[in-house]
């Protein structure tokens, strides 16, 4: 597990960004699944980003989408899955006893 960078198309049927992986990318291709754990980074540097299937960022886990002037195309879903799931643990939002402030409270 280590950090890199990649310009072009990542041919492989998922791509996991690891705990403790920072993965950069510029102009590139993911025509599988991409999963952010947590603790991993997926930078987002500049040019055209294609996916072409879903991308699952876990609690912990981060997107940094540089304001460079990219181009970023999702042909699949973009979900907060690790949040939702840390939401319904939470006995405030199962009791119904959240307000507004909940989500920064939650962080």
């Amino acid at each position: 597990r280590s950090s890199q960078s990649v310009v072009g198309t990542v041919e492989s049927s998922r791509t996991i960004v690891a705990t403790n992986a920072v993965y950069s990318v510029n102009s590139g291709a993911f025509p599988g699944p991409v999963e952010i754990q947590n603790g991993g980074t997926l930078r987002t540097t500049g040019g055209t980003l294609t996916f072409g299937s879903n991308v699952l960022v876990a609690v912990g886990g981060r997107w940094l989408a540089e304001p460079s002037g990219q181009t970023i195309v999702v042909n699949g879903v973009v979900t907060n899955l690790g949040f939702h799931q840390r939401a319904l643990g939470n006995a405030e939002f199962r009791t119904g006893g959240f307000d507004t402030g909940f989500v920064a409270r939650l962080g």
